[in-house]
Order: structure tokens, then sequence, then C-alpha cells
């Protein structure tokens, strides 16, 4: 079943294919393409669980968060369509996608999600990521800085006293 933008992703498999060429990666283009629809559909289901859009809905009747009405950017142009930093972003978690489930993400920098912290008698400690300068989880958020808010959080945390 072939994606529909606007329906079920924020991008074409062609976007993103381009997307990832043109920053000399080919492995996005190396899956087959029943692999790059379903990347392609979780990195946009993932967007739209994990982010607050500016602006409000085109159609309430539609099943993305965008397109958008009353949207736009941190210098005040409109936003219409799908906005290519939104695509960018698709294609960033479709690549990972490739990989297996997108997870929570964390925006704290370099660690990951809470696993476990001490404080006192409290311990958390975090969880390694993958990613970092050459893209992932936290270059998404900054993709997206101005146009969506990242919901935050991993979910809820289990406190174990020590």
């Amino acid at each position: 079943m072939s994606l529909t933008v606007g329906t079920d992703a924020y991008a074409t498999s062609e976007e993103v294919a381009a997307y990832w060429e043109a920053r000399n990666d080919n492995t996005f283009d190396e899956a087959d393409e029943a692999a790059q629809d379903a990347a392609i559909r979780a990195a946009t289901a993932y967007l739209d669980v994990n982010f607050h859009w500016v602006g409000k809905l085109a159609d309430t009747s539609q099943l993305l968060g965008w397109p958008r009405t009353c949207a736009y950017d941190h210098e005040r142009r409109e936003l219409t369509g799908i906005p290519q930093r939104v695509k960018d972003a698709t294609g960033e978690l479709a690549k990972l996608a490739l990989s297996g489930p997108l997870v929570s993400m964390s925006v704290g920098g370099s660690q990951g999600a809470v696993k476990r912290e001490k404080i006192g008698a409290v311990e958390v400690e975090y969880e390694s990521t993958s990613g970092g300068s050459e893209g992932g989880y936290s270059y998404v958020v900054a993709l997206l800085r101005g146009i969506g808010a990242f919901k935050g959080g991993s979910g809820p945390l289990k406190v174990v006293r020590t």
C-alpha cells in the first residue's frame, strides 16, 4: 500500500531518499519500498504523538497535524502545506525507524532518557542514545524548534529507594 502524503505520511519515499542522498547517505534508498513506507508512517506518527504544533488544523477532520492555518515560523513567515522542516524531521526519523522501533526522546543533550538517577536515597540512570552530531532525536527537536514543541518526558518513572 503506497503512502498518501497528508493522510498517513508527511513525506514521500522519494523526498526522504533525496533528503539522505543530499547528505551523501544512501542507506534509506537501499531499503525496499515496503520498509521505506513503513518507516515513513512510523516517523509521521511519532512526530504527531510527540509534538505540539503551532497554529490550528486546516480541517478538523484531517488525520495528521499538518497542514495547519495560522501557523508561522519564528521569522513570522506563514507555514503552508507541510513545512520542509517537518518533511526533514520525517526523513531523520524514518531512517532511524528502518533499524527498529522509535523510542521515547530525550532532549537533555547527549544523555538518554532517564532510566535511573540517585538524589540522596533516590537513584536515576540514563539510557544511552544514538544520534548526537550525526542526527537523531535531538536533531529532530532542533529542526522543529519554533514550529513544534516537544511534549517531553519518557513517561512515568518508577522511583526506588535504596
